[in-house]
């Protein structure tokens, strides 16, 4: 082959493969591609690599050079959605992005109530009308309500409902003239007016021709359930004595466990659900001291857990190893937490209440605080060994949340609470 005619098929070669080189680095790095984004449901803003596109009704359809892009879309009361795509020359990318709806704050009872509970099955809500005098329940499926009790109940002051939901710890003051005129059960003519009784309320199936009360000792201060609900621990105080005293539910085969002489306030005693161990502490802001206190069941010590006279309130975690309280710092109330045996004490750095907390688990709470941007009060979750806060979502509440008597399904998937006396249900999204 002549040597002129070789080097025109080699320039020819070069000139193919220069322009394949230049097209792939065109097509690769140069050349436009279009993306079409299709938001469900419209009315979506639309972040690419920072530039925004309001309110997208339609297909988003744009011309894009070719590279990365980082897609971000948000709509009021849904959940925001990240993607990252890549644009290739001459190609179309379609994309369909749907974004989930956030739980709504249900109101599920429009009158005000008071010791709410859930009852065993989860299947109800049991509850004492604010401007009621007898106990009601509401169907958590259909909304329908029915009373559950013998009316006529006045001047109840607390009410502890039992594990197994069928018993009830209720708190009364004694009117013996006022009682007796409405026909209440809940009064005894062997104790002065304005005294505060506990009775047993036993609901026997909630068929309400077969209840019935019984009053407990007057002597009977404080008191709460075991973990099984088959027995009642106490506080019984008179002017000789100070005890802390295990009994049957009745008040019957009661043995005495301990002295308490020691502290110097009127304590509240609480069960740790796993049965070995009694916290005691005082709620009462107004008084101090006042510290928290630990009796162990298996070694039977009474160990002062605080010692700086203004910690108060107690819940124990799930698995009983940790408590969270409350103390006073800074003429501010913060949720601390402790090692049940006293030890690892640690400021949550949160100004909150016990009244308006619950553990989710044995690592984490979920508690009403305000927030600082709007100053509502929100729900957050937060993890109490690292304090790591997260805002449980919700699609926005208009009105300002006032928050309380807070109730956690066993599977977690559901909040139950009151604001301003109402109740309210919310499906977690964590």
């Amino acid at each position: 082959m002549p040597e002129e005619k070789k080097k025109l098929i080699l320039a020819g070669i070069l000139t193919v493969i220069i322009f394949a080189v230049g097209f792939f680095i065109y097509q690769q790095f140069l050349a436009p591609g279009k993306l079409i984004i299709t938001p469900i449901p419209t009315g979506v803003d639309i972040q690419i690599n920072g530039k925004l596109y309001k309110n997208v009704i339609d297909p988003l359809k744009l011309d894009l050079r070719t590279g990365n892009y980082k897609i971000k879309l948000s709509k009021k009361d849904y959940f925001p959605k990240e993607d990252l795509i890549k644009i290739k020359g001459f190609k179309t990318l379609k994309k369909t992005y749907t974004l989930e709806e956030k739980p709504e704050i249900e109101l599920l009872l429009n009158k005000e109530i008071e010791f709410p509970t859930l009852s065993k099955d989860e299947s109800y809500l049991y509850y004492l009308p604010k401007a009621g005098d007898s106990f009601e329940r509401l169907d958590l499926e259909t909304f329908f309500t029915e009373t559950i009790s013998m009316p006529n109940l006045a001047f109840i002051h607390l009410v502890l409902w039992s594990p197994t939901k069928d018993l009830a710890l209720i708190l009364v003051k004694n009117n013996r003239l006022y009682l007796e005129a409405i026909g209440s059960k809940l009064v005894s003519w062997n104790v002065s007016d304005g005294a505060l009784l506990w009775w047993l309320y036993n609901f026997t199936g909630f068929l309400i021709a077969t209840q019935n009360v019984a009053q407990l000792n007057p002597n009977i201060k404080t008191v709460s359930w075991s973990p099984l609900g088959d027995k009642i621990i106490y506080v019984y105080q008179t002017e000789e004595e100070k005890s802390l005293v295990i009994a049957n539910p009745s008040g019957s085969n009661y043995q005495r466990i301990a002295n308490l002489e020691e502290i110097d306030f009127l304590p509240i005693p609480l069960y740790s659900p796993d049965g070995e161990k009694i916290a005691l502490f005082g709620i009462d802001k107004t008084k101090l001291p006042q510290d928290i206190y630990l009796f162990d069941l298996i070694n039977k010590e009474l160990k002062k857990l605080t010692d700086n006279g203004v910690s108060w309130g107690a819940k124990f975690s799930p698995d009983s190893s940790k408590i969270l309280y409350e103390r006073f710092e800074n003429g501010k109330s913060y949720l601390w937490v402790m090692n049940s045996d006293g030890t690892d004490k640690r400021n949550l750095k949160v100004e909150g209440e016990l009244k308006k907390t619950i553990w989710f688990d044995n690592k984490s709470i979920i508690t009403a605080i305000k927030d600082e941007a709007t100053g509502k009060e929100e729900l957050y979750l937060i993890n109490v060994e690292t304090a790591k806060t997260f805002k449980i979502p919700h699609k926005e509440f208009a009105e300002n949340l006032d928050i309380g008597n807070l109730l956690l399904t066993t599977d977690k998937n559901f909040l139950y609470f009151t604001s301003k006396g109402k109740p309210y249900r919310l499906r977690l999204k964590l």
